[in-house]
């Protein structure tokens, strides 16, 4: 059994519109060729997928992500924006626990950046959606 990716932007009416992994890679490689001019200046929302694999053929959805990427006016990734992005996400993520001070108020912090980052850099499927990626990546 082998691991497979797909990558999907989603346009304004909601279409699936896939993208090779390689040229996910190549864009957050800041590869110097690879670009969207199509793109270019927008916030797109995109779809990550991991699978597992049998004989190259998807047959299980092990984890969807749902988010935005931000493109320069060249139609390349906007490194700041995308620094911002990963910065909030780490910075979200409570790997010890909620944080207590010497009185027990628990410090909520990360429960708060957890929040923005999921209101800035995450979207949730609309109605259809998630069943249309079904049958895409599954035929």
């Amino acid at each position: 059994m082998g691991m497979g990716i797909r990558v999907f932007f989603i346009d304004n009416n909601d279409a699936l519109i896939k993208v090779s992994y390689a040229r996910w890679d190549r864009l957050h490689s800041d590869h110097p060729t690879e670009c969207f001019p199509e793109y270019a200046g927008k916030k797109i929302r995109y779809i990550f997928v991991i699978l597992d694999l049998e004989e190259r053929k998807p047959v299980f959805i092990n984890r969807i992500d749902c988010g935005y990427v931000t493109f320069d006016a060249a139609g390349k990734l906007d490194r700041e924006e995308w620094a911002k992005h990963l910065l909030l996400a780490v910075e979200s993520a409570d790997l010890l626990g909620p944080e207590k001070t010497d009185d027990n108020v628990i410090m909520a912090r990360a429960e708060f950046l957890r929040r923005r980052y999921h209101h800035r850099y995450r979207w949730d499927f609309p109605h259809g959606m998630l069943d249309r990626l079904i049958k895409t990546i599954f035929g």
